[in-house]
């Protein structure tokens, strides 16, 4: 292979891992809105549902229910309506409404706030990918400059994501710079949402402090990851710190505040 071929290799490598940390970083946080706007239609729509009466019509059409409300299958097998098509009607008009007003309406929630939703399955997913691509462009420039030989390099690419960055920010772990258990956290959260089984399915949950620390702490990270590597274009530690800060201002409560 000629050096302008493999320097252009190098390059294109470069750029590739660069784009997709920037790429699912943005995926990531759009996600994690989308719950959030989740959450407040949820709260929009049950407003909307206590000035929905039932009717006569009700409770006939979820007469067909009887004898299947201790049975989860047959709650499941059931394929008629437990509701009249005009109530029906009622609650869709409502969710679509509640929807659209969600995208404009600012409500802010406490830090206790639980996440489980299928956005924070994409919100998780996506932010491990950052701090996986992120881990593996910092050891490919590594490379490049020497600072691990051949062996070494292969053989931590078939590590965890976690090994890594042990390896890597071991002095800055024993100073306290960085706290590897928040990152912990998030691969826990990746594996149960890559895995979901049933089981999976019940502990896949989170809170808003929880995110908040990880973002945090691969803030610090990143920080530590552009120090390190002296790159002009590296702005993946203000890029997070800016999308962190937004998102808690505009979402979530201060102490003694209320939604």
């Amino acid at each position: 292979m000629s050096k302008k071929k493999d320097e252009d290799d190098v390059l294109s490598s470069y750029t590739d891992l660069s784009e997709a940390i920037r790429f699912f970083l943005h995926e990531s946080f759009r996600h994690i809105e989308n719950e959030i706007r989740y959450h407040i239609a949820s709260h929009l729509y049950g407003e909307k549902l206590k000035r929905i009466d039932t009717t006569d019509e009700d409770h006939n059409a979820s007469s067909g229910l009887e004898g299947r409300l201790d049975n989860p299958l047959e709650l499941i097998r059931f394929d008629g309506n437990p509701l009249s098509e005009n109530t029906l009607t009622k609650l869709a008009v409502a969710w679509n409404e509640a929807q659209i007003e969600a995208k404009l309406v600012d409500m802010t929630f406490p830090v206790t706030q639980e996440l489980k939703g299928r956005d924070l399955m994409g919100h998780v997913t996506n932010f491990a990918f950052v701090i996986e691509i992120l881990i593996n462009r910092h050891l490919f420039i590594m490379n490049l400059q020497h600072e691990i030989d051949n062996f070494t390099f292969n053989t931590l690419d078939k590590a965890s994501v976690l090994n890594k960055i042990l390896y890597l920010f071991k002095n800055e772990i024993k100073e306290s710079k960085i706290n590897p258990d928040r990152i912990s956290s998030l691969f826990k959260l990746r594996n149960l949402a890559v895995h979901f089984t049933r089981d999976n399915s019940q502990r896949f949950r989170t809170t808003l402090q929880e995110l908040v620390e990880i973002w945090k702490e691969s803030s610090r990270l990143m920080e530590l990851i552009d120090k390190k590597e002296e790159i002009k274009d590296n702005n993946f530690h203000s890029m997070l710190t800016e999308m962190k800060d937004s998102f808690i201002k505009r979402f979530t409560q201060k102490k003694g505040a209320s939604r």
